[in-house]
């Protein structure tokens, strides 16, 4: 199917399950299902460009605001929501969200510092070398991917890499195993080791 006829310079980005693709075109992020192109528009500035969609539909990627800031934003319901950064005058890319809603991608903040981020569902961007197991001080400079069991696929050092939830801590009530505390906690995402996919280091 051609989409040429949604807008100039088109650069296709990502397909969901349902086959819903979202693409580039005329420097704004546009959603493409049922034969019909959907403009996402900006969060105020000049441009978007998407970047990922969850089988949700949901959709992520980085646009332009207002003021002239590049902010990671999040798409779902007809409504662009800016994801912020780590600091108010700083900057973010959103590169992968999963089927829950997680979301990872790339931050910068005022002076120059830079790093992954990794927004759970319902709770605020954090640096994601903050929340990882890291015995030898490596940054994870940019996040990619996420899946639904949380893993997370990211690069720094030139080096990629996979990093992966560990398990969760099984709390005792009076003694005993919680099951509904197991399924609670084991759906969050706090803390990750970093695995390199290279022998070097």
């Amino acid at each position: 199917m051609d989409l040429g006829s949604v807008g100039l310079n088109l650069e296709a980005e990502a397909i969901n399950q349902s086959g819903t693709v979202v693409f580039s075109a005329t420097s704004h992020a546009f959603s493409f299902s049922g034969g019909i192109g959907t403009d996402l528009g900006t969060l105020g500035g000049l441009w978007s460009i998407p970047q990922a969609i969850n089988d949700s539909g949901t959709v992520v990627g980085l646009s332009y605001n207002a003021f002239g800031l590049s902010r990671a934003f999040s798409f779902s319901l007809g409504k662009m929501v800016d994801l912020g950064s780590l600091t108010p005058d700083g900057e973010s890319s959103a590169y992968g969200i999963n089927g829950g809603g997680d979301i990872v991608g790339y931050y910068t903040i005022l002076g120059g510092a830079n790093g992954a981020f990794f927004k759970p569902v319902d709770g605020a961007m954090v640096d994601l070398t903050s929340l990882v197991d890291n015995a030898h001080g490596r940054r994870v400079e940019s996040a990619v991917a996420i899946n639904d069991s949380g893993q997370i696929l990211g690069y720094g050092n030139n080096h990629a890499y996979l990093l992966n939830p560990l398990p969760p801590a099984i709390p005792e009530i009076n003694g005993q195993r919680s099951v509904d505390s197991i399924l609670a906690m084991g759906s969050l995402v706090r803390l990750l080791r970093r695995r390199k996919t290279s022998s070097s280091t």
